[in-house]
């Protein structure tokens, strides 16, 4: 009887040990306190808060005790998430709200956008032109504090300019504001003008052996000039000048050419009698 008992009080024990240890062992939850408001513990950009327009940036947070998560503007129900994924186009502050029965709390994370100007077109009324004709710049940008144009041009205001190019321009807008600059071209083109003698003159035009004789010319489309006479003698080179003086022995024609890459040779002739 006495060992019989003895078996029995250690089944007992062994019973409650177990027990214990199952208890000890088993998973414990906790329902959220209905008097209990959400609790957001953080709530982050990852990364840089500050991004260039067309980039995107992450949110995340965390938070307990809520029922309900969402976050404004544009985003949405995120319940059940801890990051998502945003592509502000301007500097946008997030509000994120956490929910349940007893209320409502928020957070707010700003993220910047770095926006450069924006030059949606540059564009000339005509891109080639006879030299010093006018032609229109014309433009379409947002987001600049000041314009100007190069070369020659400076600060502009509105969206036009005209300009009266004598030669080939490539003109440059350039676009500021506190984020930084950006710049677009356009290129007007001025055919070069032929070469063309309007004059050539003697004075005197009759000398006796020796004399000065000055030679006079009007030249246009060129600065290569030559001046050349038949009896042999050759005054060379009259680049960029426009007159220069003789001494003729006898008789003599004198002749200028001017030359161009568009026409060629051209020239025009003067006699000085002696």
């Amino acid at each position: 009887m006495k060992t019989t008992l003895l078996f029995y009080s250690f089944l007992r024990f062994a019973a409650l040990c177990c027990a214990a240890v199952l208890a000890l062992a088993a998973p414990t939850s906790r329902a959220a306190d209905p008097g209990v408001l959400p609790n957001i513990y953080n709530f982050n950009v990852f990364g840089m808060a500050s991004i260039n327009r067309g980039e995107t940036a992450t949110l995340n947070w965390s938070i307990s005790d809520a029922t309900a998560v969402s976050i404004s503007p544009d985003v949405g129900d995120v319940t059940g998430t801890w990051q998502v994924t945003v592509a502000p186009q301007v500097t946008t502050t997030y509000t994120l709200s956490a929910s349940n029965s007893a209320g409502t709390v928020t957070r707010t994370r700003t993220i910047t956008v770095i926006a450069l100007p924006q030059i949606a077109a540059f564009t000339a009324s005509a891109t080639m032109v006879q030299a010093g004709a006018p032609v229109t710049l014309s433009w379409n940008v947002t987001e600049a504090t000041a314009l100007a144009i190069s070369p020659d041009i400076g600060a502009v205001a509105g969206t036009s300019v005209t300009v009266n190019p004598t030669a080939s321009t490539t003109y440059t807008l350039t676009a500021t504001n506190a984020s930084g600059t950006v710049t677009k071209s356009v290129t007007v083109q001025v055919p070069e003008p032929p070469a063309v003698v309007h004059s050539l003159t003697a004075m005197p035009a009759v000398a006796y052996p020796g004399q000065p004789v000055t030679l006079t010319w009007e030249v246009t489309g060129t600065e290569s000039l030559w001046l050349s006479a038949d009896n042999g003698g050759d005054p060379g080179s009259m680049n960029f000048k426009r007159s220069t003086v003789v001494y003729p022995q006898v008789s003599t024609r004198y002749v200028i050419s001017a030359w161009s890459p568009v026409n060629g040779s051209v020239a025009k002739a003067v006699n000085v009698e002696v």
